[in-house]
């Protein structure tokens, strides 16, 4: 019966569009020792100081309809608008730049493609830091394919394709960019709020994220964003009400701090 409701669920979708002070020298008569203690702590602080420089990062954000920001009621774009302003209060940082391509509908054999051909390279060649929103769109190509007689197998057997895709893009974007951290958003259950007592919805993107965050952590500086628990948990709606897909501005805020966490954490310096 679940795998009925959930075929003609999604067949619904599918239809719908589917960023120290010195201290002063103490003048007084020091016991023998203390004063070339306290000159060492001088300089500690100085070496602090100098080594405290202020540095320009530029990110890239390329990928599907999240990275387009679909589903945003202001209109500013989305995660990367979050981000940008958590960046902006981040220590050491002087001047962001960020570059975008997000294109609706937009699958990992697409994605490939365009970096491929290089239509992304003038994107990404010159970033700090990538991010990549991707993924959901296979899953759901899954669902056009077989909207008639949907099976949980039909999205198992599909991750193998998803996972090369997902090896040849890092290859790809390392060829355009070898020095760039990468960061891919996970996928989240848009579904969850309304039908929480289909639970292949919640397992078919337990899988898929499983598969990204293995498949990233065998490369050096490539990075997994988990978003999933972020729209499971709370009674918030995070959920487009104009599509019950995609992200909303509060859903898209919870993501742009996932993913600030997560640049801090790794590619920023230490405070």
């Amino acid at each position: 019966m679940a795998k009925k409701v959930l075929g003609l669920v999604l067949t619904l979708f599918i239809l719908a569009g589917c960023y120290i002070a010195i201290p002063e020298r103490i003048t007084t008569k020091q016991p023998e020792g203390q004063e070339t203690l306290q000159k060492a702590e001088e300089d500690t602080a100085e070496q602090k100081q100098e080594d405290h420089t202020v540095f320009d990062l530029s990110i890239a954000s390329i990928g599907d309809s999240l990275t387009k920001g679909v589903g945003d009621e202001t209109e500013k774009g989305g995660y990367t608008s979050f981000l940008l302003d958590r960046l902006e209060e981040a220590e050491g940082i002087d001047k962001i730049e960020f570059t975008h391509y997000g294109k609706r509908g937009l699958s990992t054999e697409g994605l490939l493609g365009k970096l491929e051909n290089n239509t992304l390279t003038p994107v990404i060649e010159n970033a700090d830091i990538i991010i990549i929103t991707i993924g959901g769109n296979d899953v759901m190509n899954i669902a056009k394919e077989n909207y008639r007689s949907l099976k949980m197998e039909q999205f198992t057997d599909g991750i193998e394709e998803y996972e090369k895709n997902l090896h040849a893009i890092i290859r790809a974007a390392r060829e355009i960019n070898p020095d760039a951290d990468l960061y891919f958003v996970g996928l989240y259950n848009p579904w969850r709020q309304w039908f929480a007592d289909i639970k292949e919805f919640g397992r078919i993107m337990e899988l898929w994220n499983e598969n990204t965050g293995q498949t990233v952590g065998l490369y050096d500086d490539v990075y997994f964003v988990e978003i999933s628990p972020l729209f499971e948990e709370g009674d918030d709606n995070l959920i487009f009400e104009e599509d019950y897909f995609h992200p909303n501005t509060k859903g898209y805020q919870l993501m742009g701090e996932a993913v600030y966490e997560a640049i801090q954490e790794n590619s920023l310096p230490e405070e």
